[in-house]
């Protein structure tokens, strides 16, 4: 059978990418009987490789989006599955799998409209913790592992810029006829050659995207955000902006995006708060709060996958709630640190002037700070019994009311 590799590779092109030149006549041509050099004929096509859809014709067919998972995973839009390191981007690639394969819900929450075939390479781990996280999401779906027959499994990924690979895939394909292919991750797929060099990246993934468009296949790209992410308002929903490595987030016709919108607490092994950010070209946009029960391999049973998905608007309110008391509770912290510093220093002035007792305004000339601080320290230390008041005559010979500290002994 002919694969779309073939194609490349009938243009000279062993490995991807690479310049690709059509019908460029050779420098050295021998000359025609005239003397001219002899005009090059290009070698017909074999097929049509750009072929053209009238307006009538595009608005005629039905092109009505079909989904491999409703409002989260469209048919033959490449996807990437993004995140910030262990935020549950295989897991959550996983049970996407497992779904598509079986036909239950994703997450436990979003229809699947019929079990498909599915394949999933994966360059992480191996199989011992791949079987223990498949195991696990099997078991949330009431499924053994071994009932999701559709779903097929290699613990290698490919190179996507290999021909070799790429025919790899195509046969895999063949075999299995599979729907949704998950490449777990993609930097293990790609070459480390100029990864910030977006032309070079989106050659290579344009081709592999070609492919698999060519044959129904929906391809999944798990992929990392990057690093400084994690330190750049690390608890905001995610953004195709935070993927790592040129090309991937140019590429990607649908997305998934992980990020915690609480800080991981060790103390709670196995406990997850995380925002799903999910959207993608055919219209479908939202986000969910998820909050992940793992447990601990010390556990009854060992650890599980128990996904509880929260109203974002819920989260994002408490978020607020909190804000504000942590800003309140500072604000009070320092009005409190205040009061303090203003009571001590109405105090010294007050002892400074022991032998010639002052009366209130007299002391509120001598602070150092505004009228409403004065009056609110004051009064603090005149209600707790520190200052104490006590005759003391003017220059009038009236009687007017001074202040001193309180004599302990009194």
């Amino acid at each position: 059978m002919k694969t779309s590799t073939d194609d490349l590779r009938e243009f000279g092109i062993d490995d991807m990418p690479t310049p690709v030149v059509i019908d460029a006549p050779p420098m050295d041509a021998p000359p025609s009987s005239n003397g001219k050099p002899k005009r090059q004929t290009a070698a017909p096509p074999k097929k049509d490789r750009f072929p053209l859809v009238t307006s009538a014709a595009l608005d005629s067919a039905d092109y009505t989006p079909r989904w491999l998972i409703n409002d989260m995973l469209a048919a033959g839009s490449p996807a990437v599955d993004g995140g910030l390191f262990k935020t549950g981007k295989t897991l959550i690639a996983m049970d996407g799998a497992i779904s598509v394969a079986s036909g239950l819900p994703f997450l436990g929450r979003f229809a699947v409209p019929e079990p498909l075939s599915a394949v999933y390479f994966i360059g992480e781990g191996g199989p011992s913790v791949t079987q223990e996280y498949g195991r696990r999401i099997a078991r949330s779906k009431g499924l053994r592992l071994a009932d999701v027959t559709n779903l097929h499994w290699c613990f290698s990924v490919p190179r996507l810029e290999s021909l070799e690979d790429l025919d790899e895939v195509q046969r895999i394909h063949d075999d299995t006829a599979a729907e949704l292919m998950v490449f777990d991750n993609l930097m293990l797929c790609m070459s480390a050659d100029e990864p910030g060099n977006v032309f070079r990246m989106g050659q290579t993934l344009g081709n592999v995207i070609r492919i698999c468009t060519e044959r129904g296949i929906t391809p999944l790209f798990v992929h990392h955000f990057k690093r400084t992410r994690a330190t750049a308002d690390p608890y905001a929903p995610g953004e195709l902006l935070d993927l790592t490595q040129a090309g991937a987030a140019e590429i990607a016709g649908q997305w998934w995006l992980l990020t915690r919108f609480e800080r991981y607490d060790p103390d709670q092994a196995g406990e997850h708060k995380l925002w799903l950010s999910v959207g993608g070209r055919v219209g479908h946009s939202s986000l969910h709060a998820l909050h992940v029960h793992e447990g601990k391999r010390s556990d009854p049973g060992g650890r599980r996958w128990e996904v509880e998905i929260l109203s974002a608007g819920d989260v994002r309110e408490s978020e607020c709630r909190q804000a504000r008391e942590v800003k309140d509770q500072k604000r009070e912290e320092k009005a409190a640190a205040q009061l303090e510093a203003d009571r001590g220093e109405i105090v010294a002035i007050v002892v400074k002037l022991k032998d010639n007792p002052k009366t209130k305004n007299k002391l509120r000339e001598e602070f150092s700070g505004g009228h409403t601080r004065f009056d609110r320290a004051f009064a603090s230390l005149v209600k707790d019994g520190t200052l104490t008041p006590v005759d003391v005559k003017n220059g009038n010979g009236h009687t007017d009311t001074g202040w001193k500290v309180k004599d302990d002994s009194e």
